[in-house]
């Protein structure tokens, strides 16, 4: 028991020791945790689509500016995830985490719908990355650090740091945004700045020798791979039905809550939700270890779309409580679904693989979000609150099939990496 007191304070202790060492890969992991700490420090998050509102005048075009980030993103992840591929991790991150900075900006400074749409336009480059070249990063330098079986305790201390920024972040942007909506979007712009400066001490791990210098090929063969697996095909359409629905209800729940909470407080209950989610995030690895990642990933899912639904039910104060409770089950299933993605993906086609994923995901958000935008005026935010979230429960249908197709083996693995003329569908 004494050991998880004591947990936060060793692993302080070794970040400072891995920012010191000499080997440059190695600093990956520590640079990677800052990294995801900043990036994810946005004051503005909280009431983000109510200042959208407050200048389109609409929901739904307030929700379209998601839409069109998203889909940009859709787009744009395949070709991204090549390059990736082909270039390195680092170059992407740096690249994608600038024009995350130059959206902030547009939308900082914004008069108008026509500029925001600039801003989500930039914001899509920015998400056509996802975190799926972050994770491959950080997977990749470990398997050159002979250190592979550590990723889920690596990957959810990241994903805990991710949502400890989403916390540090809402609380405070309370102060901000009481001062002003604008404030607090200008704000926001700082801690992106240092997420940036991090990206320039990264180092890319050994790239992979199997990668096509055809991108249509190398599209083609990450493309049979998924269709191959069934347990990747599965999951990653249990993944867009999950994130396109609940995303799309958790972007646009602050025109809900408002109505019955003054708005300078949903940074603070954002703050309780993230602050949670960091640290369930935190002990998803020991989680995982204890029941197994696909029990992990499936009570969580199942266990945070319950709670949304009964919260939303509520409609008071009670509601908000819930919601901490659904983020806390949320910040086990992120991880863990990680770490399921990553073992099932090939290793020459990674980055392309999990884009195609993320294309998914990003499709499916970019529909969602005008759908629940559009529910929202036709007839009210309690409405499209709830029936995104019951939509979202489908997912989890997805999951049990995706968890009782066949394993694929490391061999087979292999076989469905070898360039597509000599591709064998395996035994």
């Amino acid at each position: 028991m004494m050991q998880i007191f004591f947990t936060p304070f060793t692993f302080f202790k070794n970040f400072i020791q891995s920012l010191r060492t000499n080997n440059r890969l190695e600093r990956n992991i520590p640079l990677m945790y800052l990294y995801q700490l900043f990036w994810k420090m946005q004051f503005s998050l909280p009431i983000e689509v109510i200042y959208f509102a407050s200048i389109t005048g609409s929901y739904m075009r307030a929700m379209s500016l998601y839409a069109i980030g998203y889909m940009t993103g859709a787009c744009l992840g395949v070709p991204v995830g090549f390059l990736s591929d082909k270039f390195g991790r680092r170059m992407i991150t740096m690249f994608c985490t600038l024009a995350r900075l130059i959206a902030a900006f547009l939308y900082a400074f914004a008069g108008s719908y026509e500029i925001l749409v600039v801003g989500a336009l930039f914001m899509g480059i920015y998400r056509s990355m996802g975190t799926t070249n972050n994770d491959s990063l950080v997977y990749e330098s470990l398997i050159d650090l002979h250190r592979k079986e550590e990723y889920h305790r690596i990957i959810s201390r990241c994903k805990s740091l991710s949502a400890l920024g989403l916390a540090l972040g809402a609380l405070f942007g309370s102060i901000f945004i009481f001062i002003s909506l604008k404030t607090a979007m200008v704000a926001t712009l700082f801690p992106i700045a240092i997420a940036f400066v991090t990206t320039l001490f990264l180092k890319d791990p050994l790239k992979q020798k199997n990668t096509a210098s055809n991108p249509f090929k190398h599209i083609k063969k990450a493309m049979v791979y998924i269709f191959y697996n069934k347990r990747l095909l599965w999951f990653s359409l249990a993944e867009a039905s999950y994130f396109g629905l609940n995303e799309a209800s958790f972007t646009f729940s602050a025109n809900f809550y408002k109505t019955f909470v003054p708005e300078w407080s949903l940074s603070i209950w954002r703050f309780l939700g993230h602050l949670m989610n960091s640290l369930t995030s935190y002990f998803s690895a020991r989680i995982g270890k204890w029941i197994g990642i696909e029990r992990t990933i499936l009570a969580g899912a199942l266990l945070d779309n319950l709670l949304n639904i009964i919260g939303i039910s509520l409609s008071n104060i009670g509601t908000l409580f819930l919601k901490t409770g659904a983020s806390g089950c949320f910040g086990v299933y992120s991880p863990a679904s990680g770490v399921f993605l990553q073992n099932e993906a090939s290793l020459g086609e990674r980055g392309t693989i999990l884009s195609l994923s993320s294309l998914l995901n990003g499709g499916m958000y970019s529909m969602c979000s005008l759908f629940i935008g559009w529910l929202g005026d036709q007839f009210s935010p309690f409405w499209a609150m709830l029936i995104g979230y019951s939509l979202a429960f489908t997912s989890n249908g997805f999951y049990l099939i995706s968890f009782r197709q066949k394993k694929i083996g490391e061999v087979a693995q292999k076989e469905m990496a070898c360039p597509v003329e000599g591709f064998r569908k395996p035994a």
